[in-house]
């Protein structure tokens, strides 16, 4: 019996001991993490380090591993209000949610409306219904210094709306009717398979053509070139929302909206909020045609979640969330790594440790497992990559509850 509790007693501490990084690898690896102690404290050395490092970034990516994360949503709020006080020109903030809804959102922060945060924020993706975003908006409308887009394209009608308000001839409202008709076809299409729907060649052609018909009618209207542009805009989303087939398609437009956004604000400093897989820079992303696009000047935040809960939706197509619970971390993976430094939130300069090409820098950026969450129920929540070639910087999050959202 002696020989038998021995030989588990070692089995399990060979278990336990291959589970932990040497102390030569966490000492390392300590040396290039930037803890983050009080992040409502605007002294706080790893906010200042890392306001720093993105002070002459003109697109910031600030990523999330679940559209869920109370505390991933908090953190993300207080670096949009960190950045935006330190620097009156981090003045842009533009969300991964519907484009033209979201010129209702800045309307509400920039003009008095009998509209609340709760009902004004009907006009985003539902994964954003929630008392973060309420608490975020009710800060941008007291400071009131901050322009909000959308940049997403996955719904056409505000965009309908949108050009309406302007082209008010029986000619045009026609050509928008028929434009209306195909979009919502479409739609009606996408939602009954759950995939995306091809037009017959008949409706492109008179879509197209429609849409084109609409430009002419634009550049002779009598307004200001701004509203023009933003009607234009419009336009485009209409198409960018009939030739949207899979997530290139949907990364690559979300990443010209933002290339449009830069466009009206050339001097300004534009915070992009979005899912990590869609701000990380390997290719067919939205962050890998930001970076082509602009080179030294886009820089790709990501964060991890160790351990904790989130709110997710059973299905896409269900608006309800739940708590769930997140999958265990795997041992080795960059989430358990991280871990044993014992530090509850801290950021890392990947970049750092990509170019320091030593021992400890290899054996770090080999691949590994890491978490990736959806707005959805997953049943396996992580995925194998070498993150230096994803993101420049991560911000490590120990515990995750879930976000408090209008819809239970």
């Amino acid at each position: 019996m002696k020989k038998i509790t021995s030989t588990l007693f070692l089995l399990y501490s060979f278990i336990t001991f291959s589970q932990q990084i040497n102390s030569e690898k966490i000492n390392w690896l300590k040396k290039n993490i930037h803890p983050i102690k009080n992040i409502d404290n605007s002294k706080d050395q790893g906010l200042n380090w890392f306001y720093q490092t993105v002070k002459n970034i003109n697109i910031i990516g600030l990523g999330e591993v679940s559209h869920g994360s109370h505390e991933n949503f908090i953190i993300k709020n207080k670096i949009v209000q960190f950045l935006a006080k330190r620097d009156s020109s981090f003045n842009v903030y533009a969300l991964e949610s519907n484009m033209a809804k979201g010129s209702l959102i800045n309307n509400f922060i920039h003009n008095n409306t009998n509209s609340s945060p709760k009902e004004v924020l009907q006009n985003v993706h539902g994964i954003y219904q929630s008392q973060e975003f309420i608490d975020l908006l009710n800060w941008m409308k007291d400071y009131n210094k901050i322009d909000f887009y959308g940049f997403d394209i996955q719904y056409f009608q505000q965009s309908i709306i949108e050009i309406k308000k302007e082209l008010k001839d029986k000619t045009s409202l026609n050509l928008i009717s028929e434009i209306n008709r195909i979009l919502t076809s479409t739609f009606k299409k996408r939602l009954a398979s759950k995939d995306f729907i091809s037009l017959s060649k008949k409706d492109r052609g008179l879509f197209f053509k429609n849409i084109k018909l609409l430009k002419n009618k634009l550049e002779k209207l009598e307004t200001s070139d701004k509203q023009k542009e933003w009607l234009n805009q419009n336009l485009k989303l209409l198409t960018q929302f009939i030739d949207y087939k899979n997530r290139y398609t949907r990364d690559k437009a979300m990443a010209e909206n933002i290339l449009w956004i830069k466009k009206q604000h050339p001097k300004s400093k534009i915070l992009v909020s979005a899912h990590n897989l869609h701000l990380r820079k390997d290719k067919f992303t939205q962050g890998h045609f930001l970076n082509k696009q602009f080179k030294g000047n886009y820089i790709s935040i990501g964060f991890l979640l160790y351990e904790g809960s989130i709110a997710a939706k059973s299905t896409k197509y269900d608006n309800k969330k739940r708590k769930i619970l997140l999958d265990k971390t795997p041992t080795n993976s960059y989430e358990h790594i991280l871990n044993q430094l014992n530090e509850p939130l801290f950021l890392i300069d990947l970049r750092t440790i990509k170019n320091e090409n030593s021992n400890y820098s290899k054996w770090f950026l080999k691949k590994r497992k890491h978490r990736e969450v959806g707005s959805t129920i997953y049943t396996n929540s992580f995925n194998k990559y070498n993150i230096t070639k994803m993101f420049d910087i991560i911000i490590f999050i120990k515990h995750s509850t879930p976000s408090f959202f209008f819809h239970k």
